[in-house]
């Protein structure tokens, strides 16, 4: 992230349009991904599951977002 004048540029690998995200699927990684922070036999390391965790949750509120918006 750099911040220069009041303007902050963010460099990342992936984006996603808030109106294009599947939130019925995000909920299906979220809760997959806490299962994975609770049941460790499930093969995931716990933070690993936390950044799925929270990739999850920023889609949905995301597209909550944007939904609101048009509305």
């Amino acid at each position: 992230m750099e911040i220069h004048n009041n303007v902050v540029r963010v460099l990342i690998d992936i984006g996603e349009k808030a109106q294009e995200i599947d939130v019925a699927q995000a909920e299906k990684d979220l809760k997959q991904a806490q299962e994975a922070m609770i049941n460790p036999a499930l093969g995931m390391d716990i933070a690993a599951a936390l950044i799925a965790v929270r990739h999850a949750e920023a889609r949905i509120e995301a597209a909550r977002r944007a939904a609101s918006k048009e509305e």
